[in-house]
């Protein structure tokens, strides 16, 4: 009613509350945790993922694109990619890093474009390049095949060198963002390094891209 609605107004008026506050307050909320709150800033970045060619060349993103980006993150595509031997998959994916605008190779994964996951890895920490664990690998649905099998032959291969992985979720739709459960998963069972994973400490995300956050 609206005595009702006048009384509480004037309740809170005279306390000097705001709607928010005494929403809170009727939610048991601590005192402190009106006057006292924590902010959030979220660093936006900016990045792309391309598709390469049998040369590692970037075929969907032109320079002056680049330019404009954080980042840029390699992958092979069907659409774009002829599969070759295991050699010449991996000569590609290297050329792909070896671009000073690429800082990730994505879910390098694929039985359909096999790699030669020691030289792959050891090409990449020479470059400073990471590999990523693509959780939507994992998903028995994904139309790469063999995810699970190639992505724990890279992930035992990360160990023996040392290099760092970065999880994606691969994610086409807003549900998937952050959900990495399978890939830690996987990480779990096979003892992974939580040190030689980026996405645990924003300070490593930082030095890969050298940016500011």
């Amino acid at each position: 009613s609206n005595r009702k609605h006048n009384s509480i107004k004037n309740r809170r008026k005279a306390k000097g509350m705001s709607v928010q506050e005494e929403s809170m307050r009727n939610e048991n909320v601590p005192e402190k945790s009106i006057t006292e709150c924590e902010v959030m800033v979220m660093k936006c970045i900016w990045f792309r993922e391309s598709a390469c060619t049998a040369s590692g060349i970037l075929v969907d993103l032109e320079e002056r694109y680049l330019q404009k980006m954080d980042y840029a993150l390699a992958s092979i595509h069907p659409f774009a990619f002829t599969a070759g031997s295991r050699k010449e998959n991996t000569l590609a994916s290297v050329r792909a890093f070896q671009n000073p605008y690429v800082k990730i190779l994505g879910h390098p994964d694929d039985g359909r474009f096999p790699l030669d996951y020691d030289e792959l890895v050891r090409e990449a920490r020479q470059a400073q390049a990471v590999l990523e664990v693509n959780n939507s690998s994992l998903n028995p649905q994904s139309a790469r095949q063999g995810g699970r099998e190639n992505i724990t032959e890279l992930l035992k291969t990360c160990m023996k060198y040392d290099q760092p992985v970065i999880m994606g979720t691969d994610s086409h739709m807003c549900f998937a963002i952050g959900a990495f459960d399978d890939a830690e998963q996987l990480m779990r069972e096979l003892e992974f390094p939580k040190e030689l994973v980026l996405n645990y400490d924003p300070e490593n995300i930082r030095k890969l891209i050298n940016i500011t956050l």
